[in-house]
């Protein structure tokens, strides 16, 4: 399991999480408002590293960025959590499934590629809150 970034120790097995405006305090077993990042002994622990709950296609207006490179497509790709609070959760993609078999890992090296290999202006980050998905973003 990957340990989150921007983090601090606020006590013996508890941290401060701070990648979203929550400031999570978590102790093992713990889980943050964005339900991805759980408190562990040596930090807080990333739930959703590495995986996506969708990815597609599609012109970059229809991501509301018409101004970035117009007529173009781009890869959306997005994973579960929120930093939002819970009334403004969109559904299905507020929390991981409990069913793993509809968690999917895609390495964010292989979404840049695929968007390469596609021709795709870019990649978009959609479907879900970026923030929660910090290391995910910053690597791809």
């Amino acid at each position: 399991m990957r340990l989150t970034e921007l983090v601090e120790q606020t006590g013996p097995e508890r941290y401060r999480c701070g990648v979203c405006q929550w400031r999570c305090e978590l102790g093992p077993g713990e889980a943050g408002h964005c339900q991805v990042r759980v408190g562990a002994p040596e930090g807080i622990e990333v739930l959703n590293d590495g995986m996506i709950s969708a990815a597609n296609f599609a012109p970059v207006e229809d991501f509301r960025l018409w101004h970035f490179f117009p007529g173009t497509q781009v890869l959306a790709v997005g994973s579960w959590g929120y930093a939002f609070p819970a009334d403004q959760q969109r559904g299905q993609y507020g929390a991981l499934p409990d069913d793993e078999s509809k968690r999917r890992q895609l390495a964010p090296e292989r979404a840049a590629n695929v968007a390469l290999e596609r021709l795709a202006r870019g990649v978009v980050w959609s479907f879900s809150d970026p923030s929660v998905s910090l290391g995910y973003v910053s690597d791809l």
